[in-house]
C-alpha cells in the first residue's frame, strides 16, 4: 500500500498500481474490442526532454497514463484511473493535453462502476 492507500494488484497476469485500475482494465479491453481500437497500458509520453543549463543536468519529464487507445495508429483516447488528483498530476495532464492534443479522461470508481469525466 502506498501513501494514497492504493494496493498493487495482479489481474489477468498484469500488475496494476491499484485495485481500481485493475478493475478498469476489463472495461478498457471491452471498449477497445467494441471500437476496434488497440489498447496500451502505462505508455510513456515525453513532456519535456532532458537538458543541461550552466553545467546542471535536468531529467526529462514524462506522463504515464494508465490506458491509451489507438485507432489506425492514431491516439484517440487516454484514460487515467484516479482517486485523487495531485498538483504534479494536474500540471502533467495539462502539458500532455496541450502537446498531444488528445483529451484526457479521468475514471473514478463509483460503487460498482466507473464514472468518466474529461480532465
Amino acid at each position: 500500500m502506498n501513501k494514497y492507500k492504493n494496493t498493487k494488484t495482479i489481474h489477468r497476469g498484469i500488475k496494476f498500481d491499484s485495485k481500481a485500475e485493475a478493475e478498469y482494465y476489463d472495461l478498457a479491453v471491452w471498449q477497445a474490442q467494441a471500437e476496434g481500437w488497440e489498447l496500451k497500458l502505462q505508455e510513456r509520453f515525453e513532456l519535456l526532454p532532458k537538458f543541461e543549463l550552466e553545467g546542471k543536468k535536468y531529467r526529462k519529464i514524462e506522463y504515464i497514463p494508465d490506458f491509451t487507445f489507438y485507432k489506425n495508429g492514431k491516439l484517440v483516447k487516454v484514460v487515467d484511473v484516479k482517486g485523487m488528483q495531485t498538483k504534479d498530476f494536474k500540471i502533467k495532464a495539462k502539458l500532455f493535453c496541450h502537446k498531444y492534443q488528445v483529451p484526457l479522461i479521468l475514471a473514478k470508481k463509483y460503487r460498482n462502476t466507473f464514472k468518466e469525466e474529461s480532465f
